[in-house]
C-alpha cells in the first residue's frame, strides 16, 4: 500500500494517462481505413515526442519504442509516419531543449562506426541513404534521451511489455479477419497481415521482459497479474503465428529465466507449472497443429533457408574485393543471388550487405552485453536470456 501511494502521488500518473489516450487513438483505426493524411501523422508524432523533451526521466525513448513497435506491427494504417527518417528531425531539435543532470546512457563506439559504414555503403551501392542508416540514426538519437539509472531501466522494460501486451491482444481479437489457407491439403490457416516471424519477435521480446520481472520482490500483485497476462497472451500468439524460430527463441529464453532467476522458490515453481499446464492445454486444444504441420512437412534446411544462405554467400564471395570488404548494401543484398529474397539470418545478412568490416563491427556489438555481464556481474540471467532470444531470432528469421 505504501508503494502504491508513493506511485499515485507522482506526476507520472498524469503522464501515463496522456500517453494511454494516445495509445488508444493509435489502435482505434479500423482495418481497411485509408491512410491518414501526412499532416495528421506529423501532428500525432509531435504529440508523442515533444512532451518528452520536458518530462525527462526517460519517458521519451520509452514511449517511442512502445508506439513505433505497435505502429509497425499493427494491422491497420497508423497515425505515425511509416518512414523512420521522419523521427530524426524532432529528435535532433529536442537535443537543444532536453536538459538533464542525470548521466546519459552511452552506446559503444563500435555503434558509431557502424552508422558511418551504413551511410557510405548505401550511398555508394545504391546512390541513396537506406533505411538501415535512418533506423540506426534514430536509435542513436533515442539513446541520448535515456538516463543511466534504475528508473530508466524500469520505464524501458515497461515499453516492451506494453507493446507486447497490445500487439498480442490485437492479434488474438482480430486474427480471424486475416486468416488465409496455409496449405490447401492441410486445411490449416494462418493470419497474414504481416510477416509472422518478425511479428513473433516483436511480441516475444516484451514477453521475455515481463517474465523476467515477475520474480521481482518490489513488484505489486496487480502488476504481476498484468505481467503474467502479457506472457500468456504473447505465448498464445506466437503459437498461433506458427513461427518456429519465434517459438524456439521464446522457449529458450523463458527456460533460462525460469531455471536460473533468483527469487521465491514457490513463485518460480508456480510460474513453471502454470506455463507447462498452459502449454498442455494449447496442445490438447489443437493450437499447435500448424506448428507441428510445418515441422513435419519441412523438406530439410529450414524451409529452404540453407539454400538461401549458400547462394547468398557464393554470390557475395564472387562480387569483388569492395563487396567482400564493405558489402553491397541493403537493397542489392536482397537480390545479390539473382532472386529478390530475404536472408533469414542477420549474421549472414550483415556479412553480405556490409562486408567483413561491417560483420566484425556487428559481432563486437553483439558481444558488448556479454562482456558487460562478465565484467560487472549484474543482471546475468536477464541479459543472458535476452541474448539467447536475440541470437536465435537473428539465426532463424
Amino acid at each position: 500500500i505504501e508503494n502504491m501511494l508513493k506511485f499515485v502521488n507522482k506526476k507520472s500518473v498524469w503522464i501515463s494517462i496522456y500517453y494511454l489516450l494516445l495509445l488508444l487513438l493509435l489502435v482505434s483505426r479500423p482495418e481497411g481505413a485509408a491512410a491518414p493524411n501526412m499532416v495528421v501523422r506529423i501532428a500525432y508524432m509531435m504529440l508523442l515526442i515533444v512532451p518528452g523533451f520536458f518530462i525527462k526521466n526517460t519517458w521519451l525513448p520509452s514511449v517511442m519504442i512502445c508506439f513505433i513497435t505497435i505502429a509497425q506491427y499493427g494491422f491497420s494504417y497508423s497515425y505515425l509516419p511509416s518512414g523512420i527518417e521522419y523521427y530524426t528531425y524532432p529528435l535532433l531539435l529536442g537535443l537543444f531543449v532536453y536538459k538533464s543532470k542525470e548521466l546519459r546512457f552511452k552506446l559503444p563506439k563500435a555503434y558509431y562506426i557502424l552508422i558511418i559504414l551504413f551511410f557510405f555503403v548505401e550511398l555508394i551501392a545504391s546512390g541513396s541513404i537506406g533505411a538501415t542508416f535512418w533506423g540506426a540514426l534514430v536509435a542513436l538519437l533515442i539513446a541520448n534521451y535515456i538516463e543511466n539509472n534504475k528508473d530508466a531501466e524500469d520505464k524501458l522494460s515497461w515499453a516492451f511489455i506494453v507493446a507486447s501486451f497490445t500487439l498480442s491482444l490485437l492479434y488474438i481479437l482480430f486474427r480471424d479477419k486475416f486468416l488465409v489457407d496455409y496449405s490447401y491439403s492441410s486445411g490449416l490457416e494462418r493470419a497474414d497481415w504481416i510477416d509472422p516471424n518478425y511479428f513473433s519477435m516483436a511480441i516475444g521480446m516484451g514477453a521475455i521482459v515481463a517474465l523476467s520481472r515477475i520474480y521481482g520482490k518490489d513488484v505489486m500483485l496487480i502488476y504481476k497479474v498484468f505481467l503474467a497476462s502479457t506472457v500468456a497472451m504473447s505465448f498464445f500468439s506466437i503459437v498461433l503465428l506458427a513461427s518456429r524460430g519465434g517459438l524456439l527463441s521464446f522457449s529458450i529464453a523463458s527456460l533460462t529465466i525460469i531455471l536460473f532467476s533468483k527469487g521465491n522458490r514457490f513463485v518460480k515453481l508456480l510460474v513453471a507449472v502454470s506455463i507447462v499446464a498452459f502449454t498442455i492445454f494449447l496442445f490438447n486444444s489443437h493450437y499447435f497443429d500448424l506448428v507441428i504441420y510445418r515441422i513435419e512437412n519441412d523438406a530439410g534446411g529450414g524451409s529452404g533457408r540453407l539454400d538461401i544462405w549458400i547462394s547468398k554467400l557464393q554470390a557475395w564471395g564472387t562480387s569483388g574485393i569492395f563487396v567482400t570488404l564493405f558489402g553491397c548494401g541493403l537493397t542489392k543484398g536482397a537480390s545479390i543471388s539473382g532472386t529478390m529474397i530475404g536472408f533469414h539470418n542477420d549474421f549472414i545478412a550483415m556479412l553480405v550487405e556490409y562486408g567483413i568490416v561491417g560483420f566484425c563491427v556487428f559481432i563486437s556489438l553483439w558481444l558488448f552485453p556479454i562482456w558487460n555481464i562478465i565484467k560487472y556481474k549484474r543482471n546475468v540471467v536477464r541479459v543472458t536470456a535476452f541474448m539467447l532470444f536475440i541470437t536465435v531470432e537473428c539465426c532463424t528469421l
